[in-house]
């Protein structure tokens, strides 16, 4: 949990965070904490004491190794005879609360000034898990008449294409645009490709990196990447890209929504506006 904009709102972080607390869980716990003049920020997981804005820098810290060591019995052990602990010691526990939701960090910073941007950066690529250690949401395959059942592509170059269409936007020079993140194996620009609920399969021509308003041409992506694929009709939100027959009914495990109290409906005022609201 990232709190922004820390320099406008510093009287409000105490009562935030408790608020934060009240709401998800006693695991979501501060990371880092603002000093008292909000031009800085202090780094709980590796420190131990400073000047800080609220509470105490031994005890956010000290909450922080209790939930860690919560995940191992031999690290228990070890931090209850020692009394402390390493960061390196506590590098892999820290990782496997996080994917267990056991802990759930709140970090501060200000996007405006800078403030605890460097910490943020800092954390997510020293303790946060890589997209090969993490959680990655479910595919659901069919085969047969049998029902669906879960299935996890492997970030694998070597395995066939799995990719997976995030976002449809449209672009004032390129036309329509989909956004691609590849899971498995390597997409490569000109390859053709089966998309989910289409009979037909489509070609990729050209592949695109997206540097906010520049695109640049790319030959090939692998796993973790995210491309852009320009003027693919048939591509759609939440459509999955497969190169293996047998995974052409994939698609991703639909996200739980809540039950809306009630529908609007919006219009485009020119037939060469629909397009763009369909996407």
């Amino acid at each position: 949990i990232v709190i922004n904009r820390i320099d406008d709102h510093l009287n409000d972080l105490e009562g935030l965070v408790e608020s934060i607390r009240e709401a998800f869980g006693s695991e979501c716990l501060c990371l880092n904490i603002p000093t008292p003049d909000g031009s800085d920020v202090v780094n709980l997981f590796e420190k131990t004491e400073g000047d800080v804005l609220f509470s105490d820098v031994a005890t956010l810290h000290t909450a922080i190794v209790d939930q860690c060591v919560e995940m191992d019995e031999d690290l228990m052990a070890a931090y209850l005879e020692k009394g402390e602990l390493s960061h390196s010691e506590l590098h892999d526990a820290f990782e496997t609360a996080l994917r267990d939701g056991h802990l759930v960090p709140i970090m501060f910073c200000s996007a405006k000034s800078g403030v605890g941007i460097k910490d943020l950066v800092h954390d997510m690529e020293a303790l946060c898990p890589c997209p090969v250690e993490g959680n990655p949401r479910p595919f659901m395959h069919r085969e047969g008449d049998n029902d669906p059942v879960e299935w996890h592509a492997e970030p694998d170059a070597g395995k066939p294409v799995v990719a997976h269409v995030f976002k449809v936007t449209t672009d004032q020079f390129v036309g329509k645009l989909s956004l691609v993140r590849v899971h498995q194996g390597t997409l490569k620009h000109g390859s053709t490709l089966h998309v989910t609920g289409e009979k037909k399969n489509v070609r990729l021509a050209h592949l695109h990196k997206v540097f906010g308003k520049e695109h640049h041409e790319i030959q090939d992506a692998v796993p973790g990447d995210i491309v852009a694929v320009a003027k693919v009709e048939e591509l759609v939100f939440n459509s999955v890209l497969t190169e293996d027959p047998k995974f052409s009914d994939l698609r991703y495990r639909p996200l739980p929504m809540p039950r809306p109290m009630y529908g609007l409906a919006i219009q485009a005022k020119s037939r060469g506006d629909e397009g763009k609201i369909s996407n």
